[in-house]
């Protein structure tokens, strides 16, 4: 059944993955994963990410998966209640934002870099004409929790943008916003966005912005999206990226 629950986990991640596993092993004979994906929503492979928390499911998969449990286990002999699983889901996404200042380690700390951030995020947006949302609070503490909570609110901007533009069917839009965005966001910023993506299971924006960044940006910017990637537990999006820069 996939590989052990990683020790290195946030919090939330972890208890969520710790939730699933006991809610797989409550399936009536869950000899193998290719037995249970074929009532889920999920790959072999993938459902594996989801019970070792390699990655964060989306809520289908987590409800079908206690449907099915209750159905196999008994609905008064469930591990776990859906409302309860679905607090542990919300926790886990919520759980990311802990790891966000190691993601940061390598940007200067000056508060200059930071308005210059902001200002060129606002331009971006202005460029893609659309109404831009009231911005996150941001902590009023310097250091690493002032970092993480730009990087968060950047993260979600552009991936808020991209979907939007993707759902109007603006291709040529969507395509230059995600062109341009490697040149306002910071590689740790775009590793957090593009795990939104995923998250919001808009996979195909998620690889374009993968193979946009492989082809466009210079080596040390492809090395250090790379990393941050992997931070994020997105290994298989590190290894296309690379694909992509040395193709």
């Amino acid at each position: 059944m996939g590989r052990k629950i990683d020790s290195s986990l946030p919090p939330g991640r972890r208890a969520l993955a710790e939730a699933l596993v006991t809610l797989y092993r409550q399936l009536a004979q869950p000899t193998t994963l290719r037995e249970v994906a074929v009532g889920l929503p999920a790959d072999e492979s993938t459902i594996s990410r989801y019970l070792n928390g390699g990655r964060r499911p989306p809520q289908t998969f987590i409800d079908l998966l206690h449907s099915k449990a209750s159905e196999d286990a008994g609905a008064d002999h469930v591990a776990i209640s859906l409302e309860n699983l679905r607090k542990l889901h919300h926790e886990a996404e919520r759980s990311r934002c802990p790891t966000c200042a190691t993601l940061r380690r390598t940007i200067d700390a000056q508060g200059k870099q930071l308005r210059d951030l902001q200002a060129g995020l606002r331009a971006g947006i202005a460029s893609a004409s659309l109404s831009r949302a009231a911005p996150l609070p941001v902590p009023r503490q310097q250091g690493d929790r002032q970092r993480s909570a730009l990087e968060a609110v950047a993260a979600q901007q552009l991936a808020a943008l991209v979907i939007r533009l993707h759902t109007r069917g603006a291709a040529a839009e969507v395509a230059e916003l995600l062109r341009d965005a490697p040149g306002v966001l910071t590689p740790a910023e775009s590793a957090a966005a593009l795990a939104l993506l995923h998250e919001r299971e808009q996979h195909a924006l998620a690889d374009a912005l993968v193979s946009i960044y492989g082809r466009d940006r210079s080596p040390d910017e492809v090395l250090r999206f790379a990393s941050a990637l992997h931070e994020m537990g997105l290994a298989a999006d590190a290894g296309a990226l690379l694909r992509v820069a040395v193709g």
